[in-house]
């Protein structure tokens, strides 16, 4: 066998391996429809706190206080009071964030009723990456900061 079908090998098991374990997951619903490869996206990643929220967005991974449904605590938005603080509220809906929501096109209100088609394009269309990721940032900037003066 030679290294490259060695690699071609590795790669295809690696894939396989990878969409079995994205599947077994309930919250990566919007993450296995649109991201669909494994691609070398390492330039997207890096260490800073912008691309650390948006890759937690991207993943469901955010600690937003929808969790809390599954010990029976609060689930309340505490920006905005509305009952259940998840992703799509989070990036979509809170009215908290409407100021920073009007730099982004595809997030000004009102939507089209394809909530998961916009929540997937902010996510993962390689052209609103850059600016997403600034955008979601400064939510959690805004959700961090009120936190700290409610506690």
């Amino acid at each position: 066998m030679t290294k490259d079908e060695l690699k071609k090998k590795i790669k295809a098991w690696d894939s396989i391996l990878w969409r079995e374990e994205i599947a077994e997951k309930s919250t990566l619903t919007t993450y296995r429809k649109w991201k669909t490869e494994i691609k070398g996206e390492d330039r997207l990643y890096d260490n800073r706190p912008a691309l650390i929220i948006f890759f937690k967005c991207r993943t469901n991974n955010l600690p937003l206080k929808d969790r809390n449904r599954h010990s029976g605590r609060e689930t309340t938005c505490d920006m905005c009071g509305a009952p259940v603080e998840d992703l799509k509220h989070f990036i979509l809906w809170c009215p908290e964030y409407q100021e920073e929501r009007r730099e982004e096109t595809l997030m000004q209100q009102p939507y089209i009723e394809d909530e998961d088609r916009i929540l997937g394009e902010l996510l993962f269309e390689e052209k609103n990456l850059k600016k997403t990721k600034e955008v979601f940032y400064k939510f959690w900037r805004k959700r961090e900061k009120k936190m700290k003066l409610n506690q």
